[in-house]
């Protein structure tokens, strides 16, 4: 069963994936057509974090389908709140932006000593029982708190736990129970 599968073993059944920028909402005849392309597709599995909807495949075609569906649909949502998708130039634009803030952000953390609070808080919140949403606000309160003039204190959380969870991930999941997925 997929729910009882830690992050590892998701990514090992279901190396192939889509991800989707979701910060604006999908109207709701996009996310039922979405869900019946995805589940023609065959078996897959999915989540969502930090603004991010990601679809994982055992397949390189099923992976490559849904990435033009969500292309020709227009389902990346680049402006938060907003309910109208991007075009493809804006998407592919969107990306580079995405990996250059990437690295900005973990250059910060780095730089300010910051990233193993943000991850410890994150962790902590898990420990205790908390969904990632909760922990992923509590670690963007943190930074919040410490840095008020950074302007999206949630999207550096975010950043810097997929970080921390790829890089060190049976370190980053010792201490939680059987929510090994973002």
């Amino acid at each position: 069963m997929i729910a009882s599968m830690s992050s590892a073993e998701i990514e090992r059944a279901f190396p192939h994936t889509t991800t989707i920028v979701t910060r604006g909402s999908w109207f709701f005849s996009e996310h039922s057509e979405l869900n019946a392309f995805v589940h023609g597709l065959g078996a897959n599995h999915s989540g969502a974090f930090n603004c991010l909807t990601t679809y994982r495949f055992g397949h390189a075609c099923q992976a490559s389908a849904l990435a033009e569906y969500a292309l020709d649909r227009r389902l990346h949502r680049l402006i938060p709140n907003s309910r109208t998708g991007a075009e493809r130039h804006e998407v592919a634009e969107e990306w580079v932006r995405l990996a250059d803030e990437r690295e900005a952000i973990l250059a910060w953390a780095r730089n300010t000593g910051f990233l193993q609070e943000v991850v410890q808080t994150y962790r902590f919140e898990r420990h205790r029982g908390s969904y990632s949403c909760t922990a992923h606000r509590e670690a963007g309160a943190l930074i919040a708190k410490r840095y008020p003039e950074i302007a999206d204190p949630l999207n550096y959380a975010g950043v810097i736990i997929v970080w921390a969870e790829r890089e060190h991930r049976v370190w980053f999941w010792r201490c939680c129970r059987d929510h090994h997925v973002l």
